[in-house]
């Protein structure tokens, strides 16, 4: 059985989600996968606060933004996958 990416660093069970607010705290903002059964069945992503992010963003800016990120993980992602 192989190894699943998560999207995220921060995870969190069906079970935790009773208290989302709890889970999104220990998140501190950042995207927390959901799992279930061990296996990754949805991402909670907070809203952004607007006026702390600078107003709303376009599509393609967020696109363009997550891309950044992704690519900036991968060599880690990597690593970790062939552990």
């Amino acid at each position: 059985m192989g190894m699943e990416t998560l999207s995220t660093y921060h995870i969190a069970s069906v079970t935790e989600l009773r208290e989302p607010m709890k889970v999104l705290e220990a998140a501190k903002g950042q995207p927390v996968a959901i799992l279930k059964n061990n296996k990754q069945i949805a991402v909670l992503v907070p809203t952004l606060d607007q006026k702390e992010q600078g107003g709303p963003v376009s599509n393609s800016e967020l696109a363009a933004a997550l891309k950044k990120t992704q690519d900036q993980d991968r060599p880690i992602l990597d690593y970790l996958k062939s552990r």
